[in-house]
């Protein structure tokens, strides 16, 4: 009898890759578009703030 190239538990496990990569992109795809959001109004505070700095009277 001829062994077969994969075994019974190779096989169940064969899905595991690609539930990870779905996984990961769940997390990574809204946690980016908080950092987005945040990373503009932060840069906005950062320009009012220069802005402000900038433009008062001495």
């Amino acid at each position: 009898m001829k062994p077969t190239k994969y075994s019974s538990s190779s096989q169940l496990r064969h899905g595991g890759a690609s539930i990870e990569v779905v996984l990961a992109t769940a997390v990574a795809l809204p946690l980016a578009l908080v950092l987005l959001v945040l990373g503009s109004k932060m840069l906005a505070y950062a320009f009012a703030a220069t802005g402000g700095l900038v433009t008062m009277p001495w």
